[in-house]
């Protein structure tokens, strides 16, 4: 990842570095672009206020149910947090989305895989059962 973070290329799945055309890129318009977060099919506005690679809260002002993009790549793995209710992302066009309504003020998604915590288990009882054939 580093050699394209040097370039100011991408990568897809950051597994290896993929050959990516240096230049500009070709916007069919401007229009297109709605901003990093987005309302669709709702009136009011969503800003940023805290992104880091697996956290990103949104501060919204919503005045109709709708849905919320995040100019961001889907992957299963993530969650949102709207009024301390935990529930999955879902996709919307590739990205990142939720179904929200006017008292949502704060929307946090998070990136927290089930797997993760599959794998600190397993990590967990490995080493209590080699800490256990150590002492023994």
């Amino acid at each position: 990842m580093y050699p394209a973070f040097l370039s100011n290329s991408g990568i897809i799945n950051s597994y290896e570095v993929v050959g990516v055309k240096k230049g500009p890129v070709k916007i069919q318009s401007d229009l297109d672009y709605k901003g990093e977060a987005y309302l669709l099919e709702a009136q009011g506005h969503a800003l940023i206020s805290y992104f880091s690679p697996n956290e990103i809260k949104i501060n919204a002002d919503i005045r109709e149910d709708g849905i919320l993009v995040l100019n961001q790549n889907y992957h299963k793995g993530w969650k949102v947090l709207k009024q301390n209710i935990k529930s999955p992302a879902v996709s919307y066009g590739g990205l990142i989305a939720t179904k929200v309504a006017p008292e949502d003020k704060t929307v946090t998604f998070y990136y927290f895989p089930d797997l993760f915590v599959i794998g600190s288990l397993i990590s967990l009882v490995s080493f209590v059962v080699v800490a256990i054939f150590i002492f023994i």
